[in-house]
């Protein structure tokens, strides 16, 4: 029953006033401990798998880098910095960022200077410097300042004219999967004008259900319920998942003749058991099983060709 009232909480928050900052201030800080010095540096330490995943095949130093959704301080956006990326682009639904949560992360990161700098192969003193630099910000506009950072909240990707032909990467993590199709649609379309001639994506896509962490112990549950229920359950701000699979956004970059670099999933054994134990809504009966069950997209492709489809 845990993920069922998570869900009713979350709805509830939804559509009352100041309810974002009482998810904010009371269940992300206080209950979940979200913003723990040791939640941030797991969440460190998950992020710069993938970002130096990104560096071994194109390296980010003097690249210009669109992040979809950066959330309250960007756990990416830092470590492009200090690879020293040419400027940062944040496009986030609404205001999010908090130069506190900013000021924490860069102190738990120099506590942590030694693991940083064998991470990103830079020198102890010149990560400890930077770092250093980030705590002496006294506000957003200085922290942005420093960083290069230019922030649109609210704002809408796919509809950013000013970065055509000028954006090196676009880069997400844990987003994708909350945003509606149509306007993926549009965003992928629109991002082949926005990208360099060698620009990519790179995108960590949640295809688990979200509430796995909650009571569920499995991230295939949403898969039974009509769409119609699953509105009633998540079509809110805080919970909405579009519950597209991995053969989906494989198509998508297809259509949109995407060079594809990597598409690697995450498969657990936990989500084909449960697959046996409930039946998937005739919605999602033409997928594979495989397809349903798994819980992680990582995917990378640009617009250098020759083109290569790989199959949905």
């Amino acid at each position: 029953m845990g993920w069922k009232v998570k869900a009713a909480v979350q709805a509830i928050l939804a559509k009352i006033p100041y309810g974002r900052q009482i998810n904010h201030h009371i269940f992300q800080r206080r209950i979940s401990k979200a913003f723990s010095k040791e939640a941030m540096m797991q969440g460190y330490r998950v992020q710069i798998k993938h970002i130096l995943d990104i560096q071994s095949r194109y390296p980010l130093q003097g690249k210009s880098i669109m992040e979809i959704g950066p959330g309250w301080y960007s756990i990416s956006g830092v470590v492009f910095w200090l690879l020293n990326s040419k400027c940062l682009h944040w496009v986030d639904v609404e205001r999010q960022f908090k130069l506190d949560l900013l000021k924490r992360y860069a102190t738990t990161l120099l506590e942590n200077v030694q693991e940083v700098a064998e991470d990103l192969s830079l020198s102890e003193i010149l990560v400890e410097k930077k770092l250093i630099e980030l705590l002496e910000c006294e506000t957003d506009e200085e922290y942005f300042l420093a960083c290069n950072i230019i922030y649109e909240a609210p704002g809408d990707a796919k509809a950013i004219k000013c970065l055509e032909g000028k954006v090196d990467l676009i880069y997400s993590y844990g987003v994708l999967e909350h945003v509606d199709w149509g306007t993926l649609e549009a965003f992928f379309a629109q991002s082949k004008s926005q990208l360099s001639d060698a620009g990519r994506h790179y995108h960590n896509i949640g295809l688990h259900d979200h509430f796995h962490t909650a009571g569920l112990g499995n991230g295939v549950n949403f898969l039974k319920y009509p769409q119609w229920a699953w509105s009633i359950i998540a079509g809110n701000a805080f919970a909405f998942h579009n519950r597209k699979r991995k053969s989906d956004y494989l198509r998508l970059v297809n259509e949109n003749n995407f060079h594809i670099y990597k598409a690697e999933t995450e498969l657990l054994d936990l989500n084909l058991v449960a697959l046996d134990a409930i039946k998937v809504h005739k919605d999602f009966e033409c997928y594979e099983r495989e397809d349903l069950a798994c819980s992680h997209l990582y995917l990378e492709c640009g617009l250098e060709r020759p083109f290569t489809r790989i199959p949905e």
